[in-house]
């Protein structure tokens, strides 16, 4: 019976392990979150435990989402900063595409030091940027990446 246990439990402890890694968060970092802010000329997609923010704008819409945390600040107008000043040695940058328009992206070289933001130009008149210092980039760019203009 003994030499019989010993056979079996490795065996064991290969399937619990395969099970294990079975059971694993799957990688959703391809989808938006579930829930939608609608804020009027724009809408992004948030985790739940996230809140959305007004601000007083003179010449643009603006105001931030928040968890308590973390926060981004955006601003939707004819003047919003483009980011190009950032210095390329203290950040990433890059573009990409973001419902359909050019987006540039800026992120700190160390995590959590600087400006992680986005800029898109929506159409001739309106720029559009969302902006904030965070540790948790990963969340942070699906956020970006769900931005939706009306």
């Amino acid at each position: 019976m003994t030499n019989y246990f010993l056979r079996v439990l490795p065996l064991c402890f290969a399937v619990s392990g395969v099970l294990l890694m079975a059971c694993k968060d799957q990688d959703v970092s391809g989808e938006s979150y579930p829930k939608e802010i609608d804020f009027g000329a724009f809408k992004l997609n948030v985790p739940d435990e996230w809140a959305s923010f007004k601000l007083q704008g003179i010449d643009s819409q603006v105001g931030g989402i928040t968890d308590g945390k973390d926060s981004l600040f955006y601003d939707y107008g004819w003047y919003s900063n483009d980011l190009q000043q950032l210095p390329a040695a203290d950040y990433h940058k890059s573009t990409k595409k973001i419902n359909g328009l050019d987006a540039y992206i800026v992120r700190p070289k160390k995590t959590g030091e600087g400006i992680i933001g986005v800029y898109i130009k929506v159409d001739q008149q309106n720029k559009f940027n969302l902006l904030g210092v965070s540790k948790n980039e990963d969340t942070v760019l699906r956020i970006f990446d769900s931005v939706k203009f009306d």
